[in-house]
């Protein structure tokens, strides 16, 4: 009976260790997989991540991070233990981590696509969410939690925040200026922009909306549609408001028809932007998203914006 239970035990020991073995094998399996997939260099940020492009933890074990969350989908919808190249590459055009950015741009930026605290400090295309339905202005703080946060820089530092949403037929913003030197002295920011300039993909033309932020909640917009001023249409919704610690906040609310962006097609060429009047006809460019140093002129530069298709229904 001893003998018996001693070669049980050798037993169930032994499957341990081969099972320990395995999985031990199956984490470095699949993050060669990975690495040789994209090329990944010696020394970057991913290759010092290790397990950590996939797990909540540097040791690996059953917690995945919502990359490896996505990862771990294409092996079982494929019914499979072996990872492919070609189930990564499903996953490239996929903002697993919700930060914006697709996977395949914060892998070539040497970002973790798995962590929304990781992205590319400049970046040419973004993914934005949807919402339904579309919120009131004095509620997007609740409507926007988890939703796309970047920033609007200048050469060197960050001057504002942007989130942005789609939401039905409109455009939901919210920017945070800081850069003190863009409020200036007056109380009514006079010398104080934030603009927004789209177009479609293949075109030209582009229509811009510019809000100078008051300190009573309103303030001033006005609309430009191919370099053309127009008064802007009262059913755009916005309100601005001063930050506790200086510079200013808008939320707006835009329908899609103002800057003729069209909801039924995947994408549309963006920038925004914080700016100051300097001088009659002039302005200086203290921060934009995408980099555009003469976002007014022309969308040479602009980034490009993916999000879902939606139906356009009835506007509230």
């Amino acid at each position: 009976m001893r003998k018996a239970r001693y070669l049980v035990g050798i037993g169930l020991i032994g499957m341990f260790l081969i099972s320990f073995t395995l999985i031990a094998w199956a984490y470095p399996t699949y993050l060669s997989i990975f690495k040789t997939t994209y090329d990944i260099k010696a020394g970057s940020t991913l290759t010092k991540a290790g397990c950590t492009v996939c797990h909540v933890s540097k040791a690996g074990g059953p917690k995945f991070n919502p990359y490896g969350t996505d990862v771990r989908k294409q092996l079982t919808d494929a019914n499979t233990k072996q990872l492919t190249k070609e189930m990564l590459q499903k996953i490239e055009e996929v903002d697993s981590d919700n930060d914006g950015v697709f996977n395949i741009d914060e892998i070539k930026a040497d970002t973790l696509p798995g962590d929304p605290n990781s992205a590319p400090a400049k970046v040419t295309r973004l993914h934005i969410n949807a919402m339904t339905p579309a919120p009131s202005l004095d509620k997007l703080n609740a409507a926007f939690d988890d939703k796309i946060f970047r920033a609007i820089k200048n050469d060197n530092s960050k001057v504002a925040d942007l989130r942005m949403a789609l939401a039905e037929n409109y455009l939901v913003l919210q920017v945070k200026v800081y850069d003190m030197s863009i409020t200036m002295a007056n109380a009514d920011w006079d010398d104080a922009l934030f603009e927004i300039a789209a177009s479609m993909p293949n075109t030209k033309v582009m229509h811009r909306l510019v809000f100078q932020p008051k300190t009573d909640g309103v303030g001033d917009v006005t609309l430009y549609l191919d370099g053309e001023k127009q008064a802007a249409p009262t059913t755009i919704k916005w309100q601005s408001s001063q930050l506790k610690d200086g510079g200013y906040e808008i939320n707006a609310l835009v329908p899609l028809n103002v800057l003729q962006i069209d909801p039924t097609t995947p994408t549309f060429m963006f920038e925004a932007a914080t700016t100051a009047l300097v001088k009659a006809g002039g302005k200086t460019i203290f921060g934009s998203l995408f980099g555009s140093a003469e976002g007014y002129k022309d969308n040479a530069h602009f980034g490009t914006i993916y999000h879902l298709v939606v139906k356009p229904v009835t506007a509230p």
